[in-house]
């Protein structure tokens, strides 16, 4: 078993500053250290234990880091929603998105324009940076605006990304982060599938039983 280098690489490509970054890769050095401990237990079993039951301690002790891979993916998962959430209430508020009396007009305005028109209309409201009219867009069916689903997100992420570059940075910086992250938690998952035999602990398992049966059999009473 050799699975925590790999993961430490892996590690390493998390970047970016600030506490999302910081306690992202403290969640994964903390899984990276037990599964070092866990390689370590596998390669230096203790003297007076059987092959049988130190592939056993193996068993619970993978069986722990499983318990613990699982707790650090969703806290990983909850802070990165809670990040993204944060980052574009930002982003909204720097931009001035929010609902008018005039979204209902807007949104007829463009249903009958042209797709040329459309376009127009779009990249004016961009460079002028018109807050309320993407949010007009957002709020309602995209139906309702001459638009696909797919053509109405688009024109949303392109109003955020131009106007809003350094925070629209930071959300992508967190989605590499979270997808790098994932990817080293998948490391010690493998590493148990692959460096404990399961037809082994099966044979152990299947001779616990048998013996325990030949204790019964034997400690019953004599008719």
């Amino acid at each position: 078993m050799k699975y925590s280098l790999p993961m430490q690489e892996i590690r390493d490509r998390i970047h970016g500053p600030g506490v999302y970054h910081t306690a992202t890769r403290m969640d994964v050095d903390s899984l990276t250290s037990q599964l070092s401990a866990l390689e370590k237990m596998a390669v230096n079993r203790h003297p007076k234990d059987t092959e049988e039951a130190h592939l056993l301690k193996l068993e619970a002790a993978g069986k722990q880091l499983m318990k613990r891979r699982s707790m650090m993916v969703e806290r990983i998962e909850n802070r990165t929603r809670e990040t993204l959430r944060d980052l574009d209430q930002q982003i909204r508020n720097q931009l001035g998105m929010q609902s008018t009396p005039y979204g209902q007009e807007v949104r007829t305005a463009l249903r009958q324009m042209s797709v040329q028109e459309r376009e127009t209309a779009i990249q004016k409201a961009i460079e002028r940076k018109d807050g309320a009219f993407f949010k007009a867009l957002e709020e309602a069916p995209s139906m309702l605006s001459g638009m696909d689903e797919k053509a109405q997100s688009d024109a949303v992420y392109r109003f955020m990304e131009t106007n809003a570059p350094a925070l629209m940075s930071q959300q992508n910086q967190v989605m590499d982060s979270y997808m790098t992250s994932m990817s080293a938690l998948k490391v010690p998952k493998r590493a148990v599938q692959e460096g404990i035999n399961p037809d082994k602990l099966r044979e152990i398992r299947e001779a616990e039983e048998r013996a325990v049966e030949a204790q019964r059999s034997f400690e019953s009473p004599v008719e």
